[in-house]
């Protein structure tokens, strides 16, 4: 996919590595940090691509689908009611297409050693927002449903532990897989237990399902472990119910009895996320090629034609006990799911990118399931970091969850982030006949 005509490490290539392996570190920060250094290493990328250093291979099913993608978000952003706002979203989104290809390159050229410092610092995130959700959970007596941690007011700390996750799992095994299988169980026990007390304890049950669903794949997938996993979920089963009766019992309440008084009510997580969905699909109908542009469900969800209200309340205010009605409608920055969000604001052309992500990771899952006993022993952990990134990736476009809006700088670092790698493990299992995807 990438050939690299330069050998030699240039300062644009230590700026461009320091800047990706600090990337978990500045998510913690908020979306500045790391979408300026993804900006960066975009532009490093571009510039040692069109001074010849680097060539990129263009016959690739995902950059050909990406590229496709970009060119529909720009239309779509130029056939809105507000081309010049939506365009805050759509045409600068290429430098999505360009990180993981930087991501890489570098890779390429600085093999275990970048992999190794990436590893580091998801380890040390992980340790610093596990003591702060802990410390926060702790002074307050655990009297609070939700915990933010060094997050602040944005409650990230359950969905930045969940997605990576997968990705930690992988490279502990990556790194760990020719010691004694003591050793990595350790390490893996302390990964599960930091990660799902800070899910846990963040209160989002979203990133409480996607843990459950990366470890349903790696019971799958990952033979070695199924007995480690089996046993963390039995002890953490135990452990969960006996905590949710005493210290957790608030906890228990929002991620368990609220959840399925919920879903018996609404068939979805709650009215609002019910309402968001029947606005988003009520936008697709009238805008079913290019709908009505990215950004914009914000504005256009306030249309009567759009709107979907799902409550509205009597109040009384004054000294003249006067009475006004207000009403509980769906709007909101986005629908709260990618896939009803890209058919609402960019059509069925934009949708339909990210379903074909979607089968081919599927189709990659079946084609490891089938090719893995050919895989040889020097190989192994190359299968191990490719299916690991592969399932970070499963988790960004499982359908049936919310999530957060699709063109938001902070959550799309985390979307492309393991791209780089998926291409990396795959190249290293091509290269040594290992396996063919």
């Amino acid at each position: 996919m990438i050939k690299i005509y330069d050998k030699k490490v240039s300062f644009l290539d230590k700026l461009a590595l320091y800047l990706s392996i600090l990337i978990p570190f500045t998510l913690i920060s908020g979306p500045f940090l790391p979408d300026l250094s993804i900006v960066i290493v975009s532009l490093i990328f571009l510039y040692l691509t069109l001074s010849g250093k680097v060539k990129i291979n263009y016959k690739n099913n995902y950059l050909l689908a990406f590229i496709a993608f970009y060119i529909i978000c720009i239309i779509s952003s130029l056939l809105s009611s507000d081309p010049l706002f939506s365009l805050e979203s759509s045409l600068f989104y290429f430098r999505f297409l360009l990180f993981p290809c930087a991501f890489f390159y570098l890779l390429m050229k600085f093999n275990d050693q970048f992999l190794k410092s990436i590893f580091f610092v998801l380890i040390i995130s992980i340790i610093i927002i596990f003591i702060s959700v802990f410390y926060q959970a702790l002074i307050s007596n655990f009297y609070h449903a939700q915990y933010a941690g060094i997050f602040g007011d944005e409650q990230k700390s359950g969905s930045f532990t969940a997605r990576f996750y997968p990705l930690i799992v992988g490279l502990t095994i990556y790194f760990n897989h020719s010691i004694k299988s003591q050793n990595l169980n350790y390490f893996l026990i302390l990964i599960f237990i930091l990660s799902s007390i800070i899910i846990v304890l963040s209160g989002e049950r979203t990133s409480l399902l996607l843990f459950m669903i990366s470890n349903f794949l790696f019971l799958i997938f990952f033979k070695s472990l199924r007995k480690f996993l089996i046993y963390s979920s039995i002890i953490g089963l135990i452990l969960g119910t006996i905590l949710s009766q005493t210290i957790l019992k608030v906890s228990f309440e929002r991620h368990i009895v609220k959840t399925i008084n919920e879903i018996i009510e609404t068939r979805s997580f709650s009215e609002h996320y019910k309402g968001h969905y029947i606005t988003g699909l009520n936008m697709f109908k009238r805008n079913v090629l290019f709908g009505i542009g990215p950004k914009l469900f914000r504005i256009e969800c306030h249309f009567d034609h759009y709107k979907y209200i799902w409550n509205t309340l009597e109040l009384r205010s004054g000294p003249t006990n006067k009475t006004y009605v207000k009403e509980q409608n769906s709007c909101a920055t986005h629908p709260h799911n990618s896939y009803i969000q890209l058919l609402a604001e960019v059509g069925i052309f934009g949708f339909s990118f990210l379903s074909f992500l979607l089968v081919s990771v599927i189709y990659y899952f079946y084609k490891l399931i089938k090719q893995k006993s050919k895989i040889n022993k020097e190989n192994i952990k190359y299968y191990y970091l490719y299916l690991s990134s592969l399932i970070t990736i499963f988790l960004t476009l499982f359908p049936f969850i919310p999530n957060g809006n699709f063109f938001n700088n902070w959550i799309n670092v985390i979307y492309y982030f393991p791209l780089g790698i998926v291409m990396y493990s795959n190249y290293l299992l091509n290269k040594n006949k290992s396996l063919m995807l």
